[in-house]
């Protein structure tokens, strides 16, 4: 019986899969366990590095299609695996020696639908490893879901939506259909939310288990993806807005829904100098009533200036500030994120 399905999206890692894959194999875990490679379209060797390793051990099995998106085949990956339990990992990143065991024997114990574990940072280019930020921490008074999930959205927290860090009951997934969103950057941000709101069972675990590797032409800095990825993120709270106002749920837990939800409104409206097309300014005029529920960096300042000028007056403010930036940080070469 597979208790644990894997999904490893695959693009053009050829220099990082088979460490990936290992690490895997790798593990202490006496429970059945599967690995499904998606190979999302891949024009490198990846496709041969992932036939090679089915080859050898009949429990990976490798989906080939043509490129979508690391969205879609997750996806794929989801409707093929046949485990209890799913949890997702990045085909350049690899996971801690005997981890797995020490989160899936927590999973069977609490029968939990939902396992948030905790991730390191490794450097490629420095083959060193460093503290990964954010990181949540086991508190034995957080003995409710509405406690952890309450824990979790602390604004303080800053809670990053990394669905790599947490293992899921795949009937959780499965029974209430929720798939990626194509198309989209940030669609661990979308996903993650939605399955939290359906978890009856949370559990953190204060373990490292996965690694995130850093690699140096890994950030999105050129134009073109700096600017997909803030649309993207307005996108992503349209989506997420529109999920949370038809469902029932406690209103304090709700509300910090919607203060974590203003934290991505926020990045976006400060940098709102990016955004030209007419969709994206509509967007952000709509959800402008999330400036009510942010708790960040100057949200007094932000809210009374809201409150005093209204959001036009504030824009054009903002838009000042925020071009005033770019001309700066462009002259003096840096990149802007």
């Amino acid at each position: 019986m597979i208790k644990l399905s894997v999904i490893i999206p695959v693009y053009n890692v050829e220099d990082y899969l088979a460490q990936c894959i290992d690490s895997v194999l790798n593990q202490i875990y006496l429970g059945g366990l599967e690995i499904i490679l998606v190979d999302d379209g891949s024009t490198d060797n990846s496709p041969y590095i992932c036939d090679c390793y089915a080859a050898k051990d009949r429990r990976i099995k490798v989906i080939h299609k043509i490129n979508e998106g690391t969205s879609v085949a997750r996806n794929a990956g989801i409707d093929a695996a046949t485990g209890d339990y799913i949890v997702f990992l990045d085909a350049d990143d690899f996971w801690l020696e005997t981890s797995i065991h020490d989160l899936m024997k927590i999973a069977d114990e609490t029968r939990a639908d939902v396992i948030i574990g905790n991730a390191i940072k490794y450097y490629d280019a420095d083959d060193k490893y460093g503290p990964y930020p954010n990181n949540l921490k086991y508190n034995p008074d957080h003995k409710t879901t509405r406690d952890k999930l309450l824990y979790i959205l602390n604004p303080n927290n800053r809670f990053q939506w990394h669905i790599w860090k947490c293992i899921f009951r795949a009937d959780l997934i499965k029974n209430n259909r929720i798939y990626f969103k194509e198309g989209l950057l940030f669609q661990d941000v979308e996903w993650l939310p939605r399955v939290l709101s359906k978890a009856k069972k949370i559990e953190i675990v204060d373990r490292f288990f996965v690694c995130y590797r850093v690699r140096p032409n890994s950030n999105m800095t050129d134009a073109y993806k700096t600017i997909k990825r803030h649309k993207d993120l307005l996108k992503v709270i349209y989506h997420l807005s529109d999920y949370f106002s038809k469902i029932d749920m406690d209103k304090k837990l709700k509300h910090s829904f919607y203060t974590n939800f203003a934290e991505l409104y926020m990045y976006v409206f400060l940098r709102q100098a990016l955004l030209q097309d007419k969709d994206s300014k509509s967007l952000l005029k709509r959800f402008s009533y999330y400036i009510y529920f942010y708790q960040g960096k100057y949200s007094k300042q932000i809210k009374f200036l809201y409150k005093l000028l209204g959001y036009g007056v504030l824009c054009k403010i903002i838009n000042v500030a925020d071009k005033t930036a770019l001309f700066i940080r462009r002259i003096r070469g840096w990149k802007y994120a």
